[in-house]
C-alpha cells in the first residue's frame, strides 16, 4: 500500500470514528480520549482543513458539510491522478 493510500485509510478511520459515535456538532464535542482516538499528524490535518473542528476546550466534533467536500476533493483528485497516469502510459504506448 502507498502512503497516499495508508494516508486516505487513516483520515477515513478518524472521520468514521466521529461518524459512528454521531460527533457531528459543537454541542456534543468529546476530547480524542473519549473517542478512543490519539492525535497524530493525520488528524492535524483534518483539523487544519476544517473536517474535523475543536471547540476550544479541547473536545472535538465533525463538520459533517466539510468532511463530504473533503471526500469529494480527495475522490476528484484520486480520478485525476488516474487520468493523467493513464494517459502518460497511452502517449509512452505510441512512442515506443
Amino acid at each position: 500500500m502507498n502512503a497516499g493510500a495508508v494516508i486516505a485509510a487513516k483520515q477515513n478511520r478518524y472521520i468514521r470514528r466521529f461518524e459512528e459515535r454521531d460527533v457531528t456538532d459543537p454541542g456534543v464535542a468529546q476530547t480524542l480520549t473519549d473517542l478512543g482516538c490519539s492525535e497524530s499528524v493525520v488528524f492535524r490535518r483534518l483539523v487544519s482543513r476544517g473536517v474535523i473542528r475543536e471547540t476550544g476546550d479541547g473536545r472535538f466534533y465533525l463538520d459533517l458539510e466539510a468532511a463530504h467536500d473533503f471526500r469529494k476533493r480527495r475522490r476528484a483528485m484520486m480520478l485525476l491522478a488516474l487520468f493523467i497516469v493513464g494517459t502518460v502510459i497511452i502517449v509512452l504506448g505510441w512512442l515506443l
